[in-house]
Parts: C-alpha cells; sequence; structure tokens
C-alpha cells in the first residue's frame, strides 16, 4: 500500500508537471500574408507573440513611454536625438546598437511600399551616433516623434531578419520576451522564453498562436478551453463564453471606428451629394442595438466623443427623406445607381452589417451587391481605387499614438492608405499645421476640425465605435486588455 501511495503521488506529480508545460494557446484572427513586411499588417502577429518591440510602447494606461530607447530629444524642428537602452541584445546574439537600430528604420523607410507609421513623406533619414544614439531627421517639422516609434511597424529586428524583396524572417531575431520558433503561415506559430530578455523574465515556457479566422470558431475554441485566449470574439457569443465555465470576456473600449469607406474619385461617388445620401441613409443607431445589443455604440463621426480631439455634439446624420432628396438633386433617378459593396471576412460582423446597410440603401432606390473576400485579395483594388462601397475597421491610434498618423494616413491627398481617396488642401493644411504643433490643446482642435470637415464631405460613413472582446481561459493569469489589443503573451502572463 506504502508503494503504491508512492507511485500515486509521483502520478501526481508528473501530471501537475506536465499541465505546467502546456503552453498558452492564443487565437489570433490575422494570419501571416505578406511575408512579415514591416509595412504590412503582419507586424501585429508580432506583438501578439510577444516577440517584436520598438523604442517606444503604448502602455497599458494608454500612455506613450520609452521602451528599447531611453530618451527622446529634439534637437531642432526637424531632428531627434534618442539614447537607446543599454544592455539589450537580439535573439541572434548581435547586439542591440545604433548601427542595428538605424539599419531597421531605414530599411524600413527605403521599402518598396510606404509604412503608415514611418512614411518618406515625414521621415527623411535616420542615422548612428556612437554606438548608443541615433539621429532620426524629418521632412518637415514633427512634434510628436516619439508616437510615431511606437508602432508595432517600427519595431527593431536585427539585420539578418530582413532578406530581399521585403520579406521578413522573425525567427530568432526579435528583442521581445518570447522568440519565435517555428512558423506556419497559414496555421499558426509557436514561441519559447527568451533566456536573454533585458525586461522581466516571462513566467510562461512557451505559447502557441495559431491563426483562427473564423469569429464564431474561436468563440467555440474559448468555450472548449482549446484555446486559452481567443481574440476579438464576437459580440453575440459574448453571454455564451461567460456563461461556459471555462472562460470569461475581457472588454476594451478601443480607438477604433468601423465605417463605410466610400470611393470620392469614382463617379457618382466624387459628388459630394451622393455621398452625403449615403451617409444619411444609414442608421448606425439600429445597427448598434440590432446586431450588437448595444455593446458597439453609434459613431456620429471617426472619433468617440470621449475623444479630447473629437467635435463636440456631434448628431446623427440618418434622414431617409434627406437622402432621396440629395438624390435627385445629383441626378440620381430612384433605382438607377446600382453599387457593390466589399466586406472582408476577417471581421465576422461585416456581414451582417452589410446585409443591413443593403436594405437601407435600397429603401432610398440605391441598388446594392454584397462581395466578401479576405482582405489580403481585396487590398490592392481599394489602394488603386477599382472599387465602390467598402467596409473597414480602422484604429486611429494603432499606426501612431496621435491622430496625425491615422488622418495623414488615411484622409490626406497622397496618404498611403487612403482608401477612400478623398483630397482636400484644407484638410491638408490642417494635418500639416497639427504635426508641427507641440501645444496638445491646439492640435487637438485642428483634429476637431478635421473630423467634421470629414464628416461634412462624407468622406466615408462612420457606422459604429468598437469595443473589443477577448476571451481569457480561467486558468491563466496577469492577462490585462490593452488599449490597442498589441500584446497577448508577455512576460506577466501565467497559467495554473
Amino acid at each position: 500500500m506504502k508503494l503504491f501511495n508512492r507511485i500515486s503521488a509521483l502520478s501526481l506529480v508528473l501530471a501537475a508537471t506536465a499541465a505546467e508545460a502546456q503552453p498558452v494557446v492564443v487565437a489570433d484572427f490575422w494570419s501571416i500574408r505578406n511575408n512579415w513586411a514591416m509595412t504590412s499588417d503582419d507586424v501585429y502577429v508580432g506583438t501578439v507573440a510577444g516577440c517584436y518591440e520598438g523604442l517606444a510602447r503604448v502602455n497599458y494606461d494608454g500612455k506613450l513611454e520609452p521602451w528599447l530607447a531611453t530618451s527622446f530629444t529634439h534637437i531642432e524642428p526637424n531632428i531627434w536625438e534618442i539614447t537607446l537602452r543599454q544592455g539589450v541584445v537580439f535573439q541572434d546574439g548581435t547586439p542591440f546598437d545604433a548601427d542595428a537600430v538605424a539599419f531597421s528604420l531605414t530599411s524600413l523607410l527605403h521599402g518598396e511600399v510606404s509604412a503608415r507609421a514611418f512614411p518618406p513623406k515625414i521621415f527623411k533619414s535616420v542615422d548612428a551616433i556612437g554606438k548608443d544614439k541615433v539621429r532620426i531627421t524629418t521632412a518637415q517639422p514633427l512634434a510628436m516623434l516619439p508616437a510615431y516609434l511606437a508602432a508595432p511597424a517600427t519595431s527593431i529586428l536585427s539585420k539578418a531578419a530582413y532578406k530581399p524583396g521585403g520579406a521578413i524572417d522573425p525567427i530568432n531575431h526579435c528583442t521581445g520576451p518570447y522568440t519565435i520558433a517555428s512558423v506556419d503561415q497559414a496555421q499558426g506559430l509557436k514561441v519559447k522564453a527568451n533566456p536573454t530578455y533585458w525586461g522581466q523574465k516571462p513566467a510562461v515556457d512557451e505559447g502557441e498562436v495559431r491563426f483562427v479566422l473564423d469569429a464564431n470558431t474561436r468563440a467555440v475554441q474559448a468555450r472548449s478551453g482549446e484555446a486559452d485566449i481567443s481574440r476579438l470574439i464576437p459580440a453575440t457569443s459574448v453571454k455564451q463564453v461567460n456563461d461556459s465555465g471555462v472562460a470569461k470576456i475581457s472588454e476594451a473600449a478601443t480607438p477604433r471606428t468601423t465605417m463605410l469607406v466610400i470611393n470620392n474619385k469614382k463617379k457618382p461617388f466624387d459628388d459630394v451629394r451622393v455621398r452625403k445620401a449615403i451617409q444619411a441613409a444609414i442608421d448606425n443607431q439600429a445597427i448598434s442595438e440590432a446586431l450588437f445589443e448595444g455593446l458597439m455604440p453609434p459613431a456620429n463621426d471617426v472619433f468617440r466623443p470621449t475623444d479630447a480631439w473629437a467635435p463636440k455634439d456631434q448628431k446623427p446624420t440618418y434622414n431617409p427623406d434627406v437622402a432621396r432628396s440629395l438624390l435627385a438633386e445629383a441626378g440620381v433617378a430612384p433605382g438607377s445607381l446600382k453599387v457593390e459593396i466589399i466586406a472582408y471576412v476577417e471581421r465576422a460582423e461585416f456581414k451582417d452589417i452589410a446585409a443591413a446597410v443593403q436594405q437601407m440603401l435600397a429603401d432610398v432606390g440605391i441598388q446594392s451587391t454584397i462581395k466578401a473576400a479576405q482582405y489580403n485579395a481585396i487590398e490592392p483594388d481599394l489602394l488603386s481605387g477599382n472599387f465602390d462601397l467598402a467596409f473597414l475597421s480602422r484604429n486611429y491610434l494603432t499606426d501612431v499614438l496621435d491622430p496625425a498618423g491615422f488622418l495623414s494616413s488615411d484622409f490626406s491627398c497622397d496618404g498611403g492608405y487612403n482608401l477612400a481617396h478623398y483630397c482636400s488642401p484644407e484638410v491638408d493644411a490642417l494635418i500639416k499645421e497639427a504635426r508641427a504643433n507641440d501645444n496638445d490643446e491646439q492640435r487637438y482642435a485642428l483634429y476637431g476640425k478635421i473630423a467634421q470637415k470629414l464628416q461634412d464631405d462624407a468622406a466615408v460613413v462612420d457606422i459604429v465605435h468598437v469595443n473589443t472582446f477577448d476571451a481569457v481561459s480561467s486558468r491563466i493569469q496577469g492577462f490585462r486588455p490593452h488599449p490597442l489589443n498589441n500584446y497577448y503573451l508577455t512576460p506577466e502572463l501565467s497559467a495554473k
């Protein structure tokens, strides 16, 4: 009996050890689609995996803080000097120094595709000054440079990561708490703790990021315990997950807006009356209540009303009678305008929003069809202007922790991500003025003017502000929702 007890006790110890060794599994909504190009959204997988780090970062309180840098000094209107953190090494053993940082950012600056957070129209050069300082020269005065360097796209990798044609090999080439051990670009990746990490040592030895594109599948994996953290659970699944006894929902109000992008350069949408008619036809309050149970508040402009830079007292624009009148004024007869609405499948809610908008447009005499496809397949048409209307979920602080980055990228005449193909000299002048202004109150007032102008011009139709819902297993400890949804496999994360 004593022998049996010892064997049983040993079995329990081994079982407990095996349980502790289980990797933490994150079910992500994205997959690697552009060979990890730093100018693509693949970079967000690198931050989710705990591998990518930049010179600055957005902390869990939504504040900007130095990270791989220790200080930022504004030397002249167009020149910044950055002091680098000491004691950091890349996971391949090469030194993190000024030469590596200059190489990394210069590669980003001169890539075939412009990075939204680091475009050559704003940034001129990056130069090493000794071993622990870099100098960044901008093409125009820039008061908020550290905010640009907190973007995942400006993460610093070792020189060996950069391959011909813009492809990136992240394996062993980051500085973060986790090292990417293997990658299947369609299925997911595995990570292990970085033993040479400069900061807090990870509490979890191994992790896995699975690419689960279907939102309902991610919700099922959360309820079954197959995934420890499931990203972007649909609002309609929140109650089911909370009632499962396996996982709970972690909710975050994000600086993200779901919008209907209108191709401003294509006829008849180049007529502001037609765009405003589409704007007036859409009842976003009804969409919020019917499709999201009020969990996603309706958007009356691109910014949340609680943002310091949001225009004041914005009113709903829904008015089908006004929509019909505007169409008639523009010479568009009822039933004569036929449009295609693009909804990418990575956002499960787009299918239902598209169906609702289709009916609302029909009510004012606009006929429409819906095209569903993966985002990567439709992005070339969006960028080239080969579309009518398209849904987009856009985080206006994700590229830069200041609206200037988003506004410049998405709504300036030469913006690198101007899917609306909107061009207003007035807006361009306001963006340029804001970028050079280091007075927050004055800069925010300029952003409010821009947002009002975008609303008045119906450059896009803002639908709802996005709250995100991540499902977290009861065995996970130390998880905190990040305001930009950047960090999941962190040193603080542990598993029971």
